[in-house]
């Protein structure tokens, strides 16, 4: 549709001579399709530009799963050390409970 419009806009077509025709028209298919590679070759190179940031964000993505992953882990052996510190402490609480109930009936 383009081309039809740049030919019509040229003028191709009318009573003159055939050999001005088909150089103008040359011309004109010729940066249409240069126009149209250069377009093409744009969206080729936005593609791999969002190509490119697409893999950057899933690198980034998956370094910040592995570092979720790793805090989960590190998270899950403090909750095991801070429930034995507090089963430690009751026990103690307990043992010293019994042992001052004991020792104060002795008395």
């Amino acid at each position: 549709m383009a081309l039809e419009k740049e030919i019509n806009r040229k003028g191709v077509g009318g009573t003159s001579s055939a050999l001005p025709k088909l150089i103008i028209l040359y011309k004109i298919v010729t940066r249409y399709l240069y126009l149209n590679h250069e377009f093409s070759s744009l969206q080729k190179e936005k593609v791999l530009l969002l190509e490119k940031s697409l893999q950057d964000l899933n690198e980034q993505l998956s370094f910040a799963h592995s570092k979720c992953v790793e805090k989960d882990g590190i998270l899950a052996k403090q909750s095991k050390v801070a429930e034995e510190a507090i089963l430690g402490i009751i026990t103690v609480l307990i043992i010293s409970v019994l042992w001052h109930h004991v020792f104060r009936d002795h008395n």
